[in-house]
């Protein structure tokens, strides 16, 4: 019996109904104006009715303004607190940092004058380096 239950009976949950990009719950209010909004989409794509277009972007925009409004919140309370909690501090500044790199791959030649497809963040580094160096000299000597 306990052989059936392992092999059939899930063991973990991980569903998550929270966005992973909020860092806090939206309020209730936001919330309802963010379905509003979705609600004059689906409206506006059924009727391609300028008038509920119109309704869309001002809700979009009360969106739009209410978010930046939480945002702004989130970051003073965090600006109150830095003294005294500097783990809330650093935890924000990290949040905000991003290690990616958004330069797509890079296509240079060497000195031969081959096509050479550049791959790894440290030759991009150098050949933009290169490129920029021989790009903006300096001309008052």
């Amino acid at each position: 019996m306990e052989d059936k239950i392992d092999e059939y009976a899930p063991t973990d949950n991980n569903f998550n109904p929270k966005k992973e990009t909020w860092t806090c719950p939206l309020d209730i209010t936001v919330r309802q104006k963010i379905s509003d909004k979705h609600r004059l989409w689906k409206s506006y794509m059924r009727t391609r009715d300028p008038t509920v277009f119109k309704q869309y972007k001002s809700a979009q925009n009360a969106v739009c303004k209410d978010i930046k409004k939480v945002v702004k919140k989130h970051q003073l309370l965090i600006a109150k607190q830095s003294k005294k909690n500097l783990k809330i501090f650093w935890k924000y500044i990290n949040s905000r940092r991003n290690g990616r790199s958004d330069i797509g791959d890079l296509i240079s030649y060497d000195t031969r004058g081959n096509e050479v497809l550049i791959i790894s963040n440290e030759d991009k580094t150098n050949a933009l380096g290169q490129l920029f160096s021989s790009v903006f000299t300096n001309h008052h000597k």
